[in-house]
């Protein structure tokens, strides 16, 4: 087993604080670490020719990029290590909605669909905790992404009353 995928290392990181050593044992034996460089990408915008796995951040940055009018493009999430992302396409084979980048050197902890599917198999409540945890990480997501559009709409609406106040030029 590699160093970054020893079980104390592991339960230091957010998604995995709830799993017990040998837990994370078995979920290390089915996973893969890789490591990504600067700039490679995990998943591309509009494809369905990619992995179809999970992944939580050990060490480094990952980014959601959107497409924007037309080549512009946004970040819309940073995941950060102990985040964990792919289940946006995991669960589906619909195209991606987002490109996954990495941003500097990034290791990541993934598993497979199909090693999911066999960790369903054998080891059902192990399976259940997995999904578990990513309930957790995804209602936090969420949260924080209602935080943002509520600060966003309260900016959009002082701006509308500044707009009101201004003196227009009437033609």
């Amino acid at each position: 087993m590699a160093t970054a995928l020893h079980p104390d290392h592991l339960r230091r990181l957010g998604f995995f604080r709830e799993f017990t050593p040998p837990e994370l044992r078995r979920l290390a034996a089915l996973a893969d670490l890789r490591t990504y460089r600067d700039g490679e990408l995990l998943g591309t915008e509009g494809t369905r020719r990619q992995r179809r796995t999970l992944y939580v951040v050990l060490q480094g940055e990952l980014e959601y990029v959107k497409r924007v009018r037309g080549e512009h493009a946004t970040v819309l999430v940073t995941l950060r290590p102990g985040d964990v992302g792919g289940f946006l396409t995991f669960f589906n084979d619909d195209p991606s909605p987002v490109s996954v980048r990495s941003v500097g050197r990034s290791r990541v902890f993934e598993i497979g669909r199909r090693e999911f599917q066999a960790l369903m198999a054998d080891h059902p409540s192990l399976a259940a905790k997995v999904l578990q945890a990513l309930l957790r990480a995804t209602v936090a997501r969420l949260d924080r992404f209602l935080g943002q559009m509520a600060a966003t709409s309260a900016w959009v609406l002082e701006m509308e009353q500044h707009l009101r106040t201004l003196p227009l030029a009437q033609t």
